[in-house]
């Protein structure tokens, strides 16, 4: 995918700070003019280990994606709905979220949207290490994995 876009990959670990953080950040990077990002895509695989509360940290950690003002939300993974179900609660207008039963169909989705405006999007790619977000990245920058 040959692309302008700023890719911040972020898909070792995670956990709902560390992805709070990245949601944060990347809210920080737009704020500043002079960065140019004008959109923000947020791919996110599921946060491991959690156990018994991952399914109400996962919605807690998407409404967060929203109030740091992620503009589309792509995730993937067994709580792939409680991510966008979170961030649906709290999106403004012109925020919207999309779960995928495949990295696979998040990728085509994903190059759809990048294709868009691809000099103003920023990226972002996070997940636990084991829910293998790297594939994303590798797709991204045209390599194997």
């Amino acid at each position: 995918l040959e692309s302008t876009a700023i890719l911040f990959n972020d898909c070792y670990n995670a956990n709902p700070l560390s992805s709070s953080s990245a949601f944060e950040t990347t809210r920080i990077i737009r704020q500043n003019k002079s960065s140019g990002v004008k959109r923000v895509i947020a791919c996110m695989g599921d946060m491991l280990e959690l156990r018994e509360d991952a399914k109400k940290l996962h919605r807690e950690t998407g409404e967060s994606a929203a109030q740091n003002e992620v503009d589309l939300l792509l995730s993937t993974g067994d709580f792939a709905d409680d991510w966008n179900e979170g961030f649906t609660c709290a999106a403004q207008a012109g925020q919207n979220a999309r779960s995928f039963s495949c990295k696979e169909d998040l990728f085509i989705t994903l190059e759809k949207e990048i294709s868009k405006d691809p000099s103003h999007t920023m990226i972002l790619v996070k997940g636990s290490n084991g829910s293998r977000m790297k594939e994303i990245i590798f797709k991204l920058k045209g390599e194997n994995s």
